[in-house]
C-alpha cells in the first residue's frame, strides 16, 4: 500500500502551521504521488481511529484494493496527524476523499467556499445522541431548568459533546451565551463528569456512547445485559469510546437526551468529475452484508452493516449550532 506521509513538525512550530506549510509545498510540487505512480490517482485521508489502535491507514488497505478494482484507477492514502489535518488536506485540495466528523466537513466546507460535498455515511451515523447530566440532588428535569445555571460541554469542536447539545438548547428557546450563568469546556467526557460531580458546574453535556461507557461497567464474560435496562443503546456497530467506568457517574443522572443526529461521513472534493463521484458513491453503497467475503471484511473494518447517502441537509442543525458558537467564522 502506498502511504504519503506529511512531515512531522519541527521543534517550536505549531502542528497547524507546519501542516499548512507542508501542504503548500506539496501543492506547489504537483499531485501527491510516488515517482512510479501515474498523476491521476484518488487521494484518500481520514481521522485516526483510537478503537483500531490509532491506525486508520491499516484499515485502508482492503478499501484501497476494492476501490482500485471498482474505479480502475490507483488509490493512495494521505497521512495526516489529526482532525485539523483532515480539514487542511481538503481545503488545500491535497485529498479527494476524506473520512471525518460532521464538524470537520462543515469547517472544510466553510474554509473552501463550498468546495467539498458529503458522499456517504455508515448505517448508524444518523443515530448519534447526546445527553445532559447533573447531580441527582440538583433535581433538574428539563433543559429549561438550566436557565441561570452553569453548564460544561465535553469539547468545543465536538458535535456530540457541544454542538448538538447546543442545538437542543437553541430549539428549546434558550440562548447559551445569555441564558446560562456560565459556560465551560472540558477536555473530554470523563473530565466533564468530574467537574459536574464535584459541584464546579451544575450540569454537563456529552455523547450518549461516552456516558454509557463511563456509567455502565462492562458485563462479565458470558452474561447479557437486559434490553429493557438500556433503552437508549446505540446500534451494535456503533463504537463506544474506550473509556473505563467512572466513579463520578454514580452521583449523576441523565435529565435530557437529544434527538438522533448525523455525524461521521465520507466527504469528496466538489471538483471531482461527477462520474467519478457517483462511481465512488455506488462503490460504497454496493457493500452489502453477506454479499461477498470482501464486502464482509470492509464492513467489519468500518464497524457497520452498510452505507447510505450523506446529504448537506443532514448537517443543517449542526451548522446552526456551530454558527451560534462562532466556530465557522
Amino acid at each position: 500500500m502506498t502511504l504519503l506521509p506529511l512531515p512531522s513538525p519541527p521543534s517550536g512550530a505549531t502542528r497547524r502551521q507546519c501542516l499548512a506549510a507542508a501542504l503548500g509545498l506539496l501543492a506547489a510540487a504537483g499531485p501527491l504521488r510516488a515517482d512510479d505512480e501515474p498523476a491521476h490517482v484518488l487521494r484518500v485521508t481520514g481521522l485516526a481511529d483510537e478503537a483500531a489502535g490509532g491506525d486508520l491507514s491499516r484499515r485502508f488497505a482492503p478499501l484501497r484494493t476494492y476501490l482500485e478494482a471498482r474505479l480502475a484507477m490507483p488509490v493512495v492514502w494521505v497521512m495526516v496527524p489529526d482532525s485539523t489535518g483532515v480539514v487542511d488536506a481538503l481545503v488545500q485540495r491535497q485529498a479527494d476523499l476524506a473520512w471525518g466528523g460532521g464538524f470537520q466537513y462543515l469547517l472544510a466546507d466553510a474554509r473552501s467556499g463550498g468546495q467539498v460535498q458529503p458522499l456517504v455515511q455508515r448505517a448508524q451515523d444518523d443515530q448519534w445522541r447526546s445527553v445532559f447530566v447533573a447531580r441527582r440532588s440538583m433535581g433538574l428535569r428539563s433543559l429549561l431548568d438550566l436557565k441561570g445555571r452553569t453548564l460544561c460541554f465535553a469539547g468545543q469542536q465536538s458535535p456530540s459533546g457541544h454542538l448538538m447539545p447546543r442545538s437542543e438548547l437553541l430549539a428549546a428557546g434558550m440562548q447559551p451565551a445569555t441564558d446560562l450563568r456560565r459556560l465551560a469546556f472540558a477536555s473530554g467526557a470523563q473530565s466533564t463528569l468530574q467537574v459536574v460531580a464535584s459541584g464546579k458546574v451544575d450540569a454537563g453535556a456529552l455523547s450518549l456512547a461516552a456516558w454509557q461507557s463511563l456509567s455502565q461497567p462492562s458485563a462479565p464474560a458470558g452474561s447479557a445485559s437486559s434490553p429493557a435496562s438500556q433503552p437508549l443503546q446505540m446500534p451494535p456497530t456503533q463504537p463506544a469510546p474506550l473509556l473505563p467506568p467512572s466513579p463520578d457517574a454514580a452521583a449523576l443522572q441523565v435529565f435530557h437526551t437529544t434527538a438522533p443526529y448525523h455525524d461521521y461521513l465520507w466527504v469528496t472534493q466538489a471538483s471531482l468529475p461527477s462520474a467519478l463521484r457517483e462511481a465512488l458513491r455506488e462503490a460504497f453503497l454496493a457493500l452489502e452484508p453477506e454479499a461477498t467475503a470482501q464486502a464482509n471484511e470492509l464492513l467489519a473494518l468500518q464497524r457497520t452493516t452498510r452505507y447510505q447517502p450523506a446529504l448537506p441537509e443532514h448537517y443543517r442543525a449542526l451548522k446552526a449550532a456551530a454558527d451560534n458558537a462562532h466556530l465557522l467564522a
